[in-house]
């Protein structure tokens, strides 16, 4: 296989890991920027193993099968290219550009010793691929979640900083050498030091006569030494020695944070994309818990450096994380992956274009029914508003996912709520010592989520839904005791009412609560207009009407234990 010259576009569209470690079937699409959430030991860093074993970046072995999987362990991958561009012939597409390479393991050699993977391209027609051939598509630039900055300045074939020297120091000196004696002063000082060091009484005599005393005689054969200048990239390399400067001191790059070291790498990392010189290839960038060490503020800035990386021609990144500084503000909820354990196996959740286009559009159509409160707009005027809510949504949709309500992402369960008052409650009873569960550690695994009014609840528990995560909602009902609306809202809190109820109906979420008319007064305590989530956290620290002794207190408690004590 031939690159074409003139550079090529390849990405990875999807990728199926078979039978190797925890993954016994798992498929996921890939965009350029693309983050892998889950618990600890649910299979986030299983997906970067199989991925670089197909990379043929490290073998397996016997032990990194599924157990009970009968079949042959694998790793498909779709590759798509520029149509008049593609390195393979056409007649061995699946579709117009794309290509399958299944990568797979010899289950003979497995029973003796760890093996890499063998390689088949899989269309119309199939063919056995070479190594070489494979390797000749993607380079692989992978980052653990611990890793020695010392083995990141070791100059070894293809290491990160012996490309950088060489670009950046090694070049300079060979192209301005000719202007000047720096280079030349020291080939000719080693010279002098070799020719003062093989005199009579020189030191290159001693250890000749020091050798020769045990050496048997080889007549006219004389064993002579000489120093011989090094090279430009020799002397580079042998005498480059970073440090740091702290006050005017000179400090090892290992003696300082490991923030500051896992930045230092991942400053390594970025220019090597600056270089990357060769147009036929893509990098694919496999980066394991990138928060690590590291400041929530540098967090940020990682996240938006590696997205802006991911938007370069040819660029492609695989992250696993647990920081929802690496989910806020998605710009695709399809970069979002979600591992959990179903028994022994790992499942992988995405959520596709496809699905959140669904959903904005069925919001907007459930939305614009509850603005039409007395059913007087005709179905024109409705479907418009429809189609408005839905658009607005698309923004509105990944605006809403800030560093906090990410969580949900990385949460065992969620508790979906309309804002800050009932935020501010579960506070307290997780929390406080007067609270209801305060050292229940099980409190842990579930994030409370504001959603900015009950008109969101709809989307938000679609959108989660679909990646499995169990959720339960708590609202305000909003109405009088005669089930009228009891706010002037625009929008028909009957009916976004039974919007909620049915999500509990079609098993969209788990359960939902009801305060009537809403949290407050439910718990026999004053509605508030300012500071609610301040006021309803100290009166329940003051048993204000005792409300800690309230029906609907005990009633909560009934609730949120259900959740604590759900399985999966």
């Amino acid at each position: 296989m031939i690159p074409p010259e003139g550079g090529i576009n390849i990405k990875i569209e999807k990728i199926s890991i078979q039978g190797i470690r925890s993954h016994k079937d798992t498929t996921f699409s890939v965009e350029s920027y693309n983050t892998i959430v889950g618990e600890n030991n649910s299979g986030k860093s299983n997906i970067l193993f199989a991925i670089r074993w197909f990379f043929n970046e490290l073998k397996i072995k016997k032990e990194d099968i599924k157990k009970g999987y009968d079949g042959n362990p694998a790793v498909k991958i779709i590759f798509v290219f520029d149509r008049e561009k593609a390195p393979f012939n056409e007649e061995y597409a699946i579709s117009e550009g794309k290509f399958e390479i299944e990568a797979f393991a010899d289950l003979d050699k497995l029973e003796e010793s760890s093996v890499g993977p063998k390689y088949k391209l899989k269309g119309k027609k199939e063919k056995d691929l070479k190594q070489k051939e494979v390797k000749n598509l993607v380079d692989v630039i992978f980052l653990p979640s611990i890793r020695k900055l010392d083995d990141e300045f070791k100059f070894t074939a293809n290491s990160t900083i012996t490309k950088l020297v060489s670009n950046h120091i090694i070049a300079r000196i060979e192209k301005e050498s000719p202007k000047n004696s720096m280079y030349k002063d020291i080939e000719e000082s080693i010279k002098k030091l070799s020719d003062y060091m093989d005199g009579e009484r020189g030191a290159f005599k001693e250890l000749k006569d020091s050798l020769e005393k045990y050496m048997l005689d080889y007549k006219n054969m004389e064993l002579e030494f000489k120093l011989r200048p090094p090279k430009i990239d020799e002397l580079i390399r042998n005498s480059f020695e970073p440090y740091i400067e702290l006050n005017g001191e000179e400090l090892t790059v290992d003696s300082q944070g490991m923030g500051y070291q896992r930045s230092l790498i991942f400053s390594l990392i970025c220019n090597m994309a600056d270089i990357k010189v060769d147009p036929s290839k893509m990098v694919l960038y496999l980066i394991e818990e990138p928060e690590i060490f590291l400041h929530p503020n540098h967090q940020t800035y990682f996240r938006d450096k590696l997205t802006s990386l991911s938007r370069d021609k040819n660029n492609q990144i695989i992250l696993t994380s647990h920081s929802p500084y690496f989910l806020s503000h998605v710009e695709n909820y399809s970069q979002i992956k979600r591992v959990y354990l179903r028994g022994n196996d790992s499942i992988l959740k995405e959520l596709t274009n496809d699905s959140v286009d669904k959903i904005r559009k069925e919001n907007g159509k459930l939305m614009a029914h509850a603005i039409d409160k007395v059913g007087r707009l005709g179905n024109e005027t409705v479907d418009e508003r429809a189609k408005k809510i839905s658009e607005e949504d698309e923004l509105r949709y990944l605006l809403w996912i800030d560093p906090l309500r990410a969580n949900a992402f990385l949460s065992k369960k969620v508790i979906l709520v309309e804002g800050p008052t009932e935020k501010a409650f579960f506070s307290f009873i997780f929390g406080n010592e007067l609270g209801l569960f305060p050292d229940d550690e099980r409190t842990s695994e579930i994030s409370v989520i504001d959603t900015v009014g009950k008109f969101h609840f709809y989307k938000f528990a679609k959108l989660l839904s679909e990646l499995d995560i169990p959720i339960w909602i708590m609202y305000d009902t909003d109405v009088d005791d005669n089930g009228k609306d009891k706010t002037n809202a625009y929008i028909s809190h009957q009916k976004l009412n039974k919007y909620i109820e049915s999500l509990k109906e079609d098993g969209t979420i788990k359960d939902c609560l009801g305060n009537h008319p809403n949290l407050e007064e439910s718990l026999g305590l004053d509605n508030e207009r300012s500071n609610k989530d301040i006021s309803i956290y100290h009166k329940l620290e003051r048993n204000d009407r005792n409300c800690r002794d309230s029906d609907k207190y005990k009633e909560i408690k009934v609730f949120v234990k259900k959740i604590l004590d759900y399985k999966e």
